[in-house]
């Protein structure tokens, strides 16, 4: 269909049809879309196949329902434009420009918009028919770099203005040609009255400040800082009422030819660092104040430890000179754990953080000690160090494990204590009944062996009781004065009889006297002793010294001032690993494989309740030394008056309190075969009744036995007091395995006349009943 208006000159049909088969192949093979629409019903008349290429929609789409897909194709912001343009040119038939262009986006079948330029003609047949022509040339790739300039161009802009300098950038003769958002609030002037006036080679400012050779060189091509410079108030910016410093650079921007095309000036105000700068200024005058007078140890050293600044604390902790310190890196300090603190504060320099360790150091004459260290960066002159804060914590550490010790005892006390009580109750009974048929006249000589070696096993179940009431209150020291020598004595009998080692005493003076209990000391010695002696299985020689000192603000020992026996118990043995000296002095650890682990757990219980010190130094393959510090006793001894033979016959009558029938049943049997009428009760209130009533009937009770405790009732110390109400003279013995307070330690305080262990002998009863009756 040829594309005629009216106004077409009249040419033959074969000239025509010839230039219509021209046209045709030239519509066929363009790279453009050509179309023709007829405004009438907005339907497509022609559309060339490359629409198919461009947009990927088959010609049908357009050729059979053109109108609403049109609707479908058209940006929406682009068909509100096109479909005015048609409506305007159908209402002005007689007054529309015949050809025009315009942008537009059309959809393409996959789902993207790409942009045409849409070059288009409204014509008018011989039938007065109105057709839209046009060609749609694909601009995508033009408009995506023009958008592209855009983008960058306001990229660019929001640098400079967002930057928080002043960006000044000038062509090659010096004039101002761009600035930043910062240029007005720098220097007071309008961008608008600047650009292309002002000329940086002929400020006068910049000459009286000196600055115009160093804005030469960039002119010159060359990069140039400026010097620091001041402004005073008033200087180029009326607004300007303080003094402002300004640190500038000045380059040239060269294109690929090397040409120079601009000078890029940018001003940063340093006001504010120049104020910190005094403020670090004094800081560090305060910082060198604070390390030169601290009293912790300070060092400063690189990341790679070399030690580069030492206070005089380092100096005296270390016992180096500072030259010598100085030479060092920080692992000829703590050379056991320099592997695990080197790659620690490689992290903390890393991460900017500050990390505490635990370190083992070694001062200058090869002595040990834990530490402290508070590792944190800092920086000076601009550059990062690390600064370690040291502190030694030997003593402190110290007295942590002494207090984790004393904990760990007492945790086990109420149980120990528990255990004691009902254990000894179990061997009153057994101990009880072998003494009573020990009484018995008809007993053969091989059932009397028998029974005294029943008595042995449960004298030595006994021992196993008392270590163990040495950790509950109820073993608290039954104090009196003694010759602590004696004691020690008395235990090398027991403990080196048959041994292949010998045992030398040494003494620089005379020993004062001390205030203890005589067995349980004897236990600390037997235990201290034995030990000694099975460390040296092939013999030895143990050397025991006592000595007497005074502590002063002692560091070492954890005591209270005054004057101390110090003994020294020295072995020849293996020694004790360092594994094993962390948990000497626990409960239950043991590294014998019969023993129980009572034994240096004992021995520290002891010791701490008499108000002294234990602890011990040992090297292996070369021996053991334990310490002992015992306060001296400003009391004298009291010689015991000799007691004669113990009586066998006794008269009178007696009463006993416990809870447990099988005690009451035993002690009345045994004190029954002493010749004593024996009345029993359960409980406090039952005792005070029946006291009462034998005051009353005039046969007043000769000896009261009662046990502290009574489960559920009222037991000996609530009970002694209302019993000294009834009769102030009445003679009571205070009988326990266990108790939660010191009233054995100190039973006349409380009102008891004697103290009578459990488990109980014969020869302990009798020792009672004969200091009474």
């Amino acid at each position: 269909m040829p594309f005629q208006d009216q106004n077409l000159p009249d040419q033959s049909v074969d000239k025509l049809l010839e230039n219509q088969k021209n046209l045709y192949e030239i519509l066929r093979y363009s790279k453009d879309i050509s179309y023709k629409i007829d405004l009438t019903s907005s339907s497509y008349v022609y559309i060339s196949n490359s629409v198919e290429e461009i947009l990927g929609w088959p010609l049908n789409k357009f050729l059979e329902d053109g109108r609403s897909f049109s609707k479908t194709i058209f940006h929406p912001d682009d068909l509100d434009q096109m479909e005015s343009i048609i409506e305007f040119t159908r209402t002005n038939l007689n007054n529309f420009s015949r050809s025009s262009e315009l942008e537009i986006r059309l959809r393409h079948k996959d789902g993207g918009y790409r942009w045409f330029l849409d070059r288009f003609a409204f014509i008018i047949d011989q039938n007065d028919s109105c057709y839209m022509i046009g060609s749609l040339i694909d601009i995508t790739e033009r408009k995506q770099v023009e958008f592209s300039l855009i983008e960058s161009e306001e990229r660019f802009r929001n640098l400079i203005d967002q930057a928080p300098f002043d960006i000044q950038i000038y062509d090659t003769k010096g004039y101002l040609q761009i600035v930043n958002k910062n240029f007005q609030v720098f220097w007071g002037i309008d961008p608008e009255n600047a650009i292309g006036r002002f000329n940086l080679l002929k400020e006068p400012l910049f000459d009286r400040l000196a600055l115009l050779p160093y804005i030469q060189e960039a002119f010159n091509g060359n990069y140039t800082q400026i010097p620091d410079f001041k402004l005073e108030p008033g200087m180029f910016n009326n607004n300007n009422k303080e003094i402002h410093w300004l640190r500038t650079i000045v380059f040239p921007i060269k294109n690929d030819q090397n040409l120079m095309q601009n000078i890029v000036v940018i001003h940063q105000d340093i006001t504010a660092y120049k104020k910190s700068l005094q403020i670090i200024q004094e800081n560090q005058r305060k910082y060198n104040d604070l390390f030169n007078n601290s009293r912790d140890a300070i060092i400063l050293h690189e990341i790679s430890g070399k030690i580069i600044e030492a206070n005089q604390s380092a100096l005296n902790l270390f016992g180096y000179t500072r030259e010598e310190l100085l030479s060092f890196v920080t692992d000829d300090l703590h050379p056991t754990d320099k592997k695990i603190l080197q790659k620690n504060l490689t992290n903390e320099f890393l991460s900017g953080s500050r990390g505490l360790y635990e370190i083992i150091m070694q001062r200058k004459n090869g002595e040990t000690f834990e530490s402290n260290v508070t590792a944190s960066i800092i920086s000076l002159d601009g550059e990062k160090f690390i600064q370690a804060i040291i502190r030694d914590i030997s003593e402190q550490k110290r007295r942590d494990s002494e207090q984790l010790r004393s904990q760990k005892i007492e945790s086990i006390a109420l149980l120990a204590g528990g255990i004691a009580h009902d254990f000894n109750n179990i061997l009153v009974g057994i101990l009880g009944n072998v003494n009573y048929m020990q009484l018995e006249d008809d007993v053969s000589n091989e059932m009397l062996d028998s029974l005294r070696d029943i008595e042995k096993a449960t004298l030595r179940a006994t021992d196993l009781t008392k270590q163990l009431l040495t950790f509950s209150k109820g073993g608290a020291p039954l104090k009196k004065t003694h010759d602590i020598l004696s004691i020690i004595e008395e235990s090398l009998s027991f403990v080196m009889r048959g041994s292949k080692s010998k045992c030398v005493v040494e003494k620089n003076s005379e020993i004062p006297v001390v205030e203890v209990d005589a067995g349980q000391m004897n236990q600390v010695f037997n235990n201290l002793l034995i030990n000694a002696n099975q460390a040296m299985i092939d013999g030895g020689t143990i050397l025991i010294s006592l000595e007497v000192i005074e502590l002063v603000n002692s560091v070492d020992v954890p005591l209270a001032d005054g004057n101390y026996i110090h003994i020294s118990i020295k072995d020849q043995g293996e020694g004790i690993s360092l594994d094993t000296q962390q948990h000497i002095f626990e409960p239950y650890f043991t590294t014998k494989k019969k023993g129980n682990g009572l034994g240096l757990a004992t021995c520290y219980s002891i010791i701490k309740r008499h108000g002294g010190y234990i602890t011990f130094e040992s090297q292996m393959a070369i021996g053991t030394t334990f310490h002992i510090y015992l306060p001296i006793s400003e009391k004298e001894i009291r010689n015991n008056l000799k007691k004669s033979a113990l009586k066998q016959e006794f008269q009178g009558k007696v009463i006993i309190m416990d809870d447990d029938p099988m005690i009451l049943k035993i002690l009345s049997k045994i004190l029954t075969k002493f010749g004593l009428s024996v009345d029993i009760a359960y409980d406090g209130e039952e005792l005070l009744r029946k006291y009462a009533n034998s005051i009353k009937n005039n046969e007043k009770y000769r000896l009261v036995i009662m046990d502290l405790t009574i489960p559920g009732g009222i037991g000996g110390k609530e009970t002694i007091s209302e019993l000294k109400k009834i009769d102030p003279d009445v003679i009571a013995i205070v009988s326990s395995g266990y108790s939660n307070d010191p009233i054995l330690a100190n039973y006349k305080k409380y009102g008891f006349s004697q103290v009578l262990n459990k488990p109980y002998t014969i020869d302990s009863i009798k020792h009672v009943l004969s200091e009474f009756l």
